[in-house]
């Protein structure tokens, strides 16, 4: 069984490839997988600028300046939270951010992805 959807992943890989775009990650609940599963396409280090899996508040706060007060509210768990943490993965950086947000047990987890022009919320499902 394998760890990850290859033909998923490839199609991202190669996506990213024939634009000449490059992608970074930021994670919490998925603590790294989003980052790993990327790392398995072929010529992963044309397109990957890397990650951060920030998986408390006090690091959401310190490395991807996510706003505390909310955070602290909503246990990390919201839209905002993951918009803030994909706009300020690997800052300047111009082409995809993609971060993935929640929690294992009855709450929610969101999606958000973004570039330099464009936000755009993917979307949140119950766990």
């Amino acid at each position: 069984m394998e760890l990850f959807n290859k033909p998923v992943v490839s199609s991202i890989g190669s996506y990213l490839l024939t634009r000449n775009e490059t992608i970074a990650v930021a994670e919490s609940v998925t603590c790294g997988l989003l980052q790993a599963a990327i790392g398995t396409a072929n010529d992963a280090r044309h397109f990957y600028q890397g990650g951060i899996t920030a998986y408390n508040l006090a690091q959401k706060y310190r490395h991807l300046c996510v706003e505390p007060v909310h955070a602290m509210k909503v246990n990390c768990v919201s839209q905002e939270v993951a918009a803030e943490m994909a706009i300020n993965v690997c800052k300047g950086h111009r082409h995809y951010r993609l971060c993935h947000t929640g929690s294992r047990i009855g709450e929610f987890s969101f999606c958000f992805f973004c570039n330099s022009k464009w936000r755009q919320y993917i979307g949140c499902r119950k766990n």
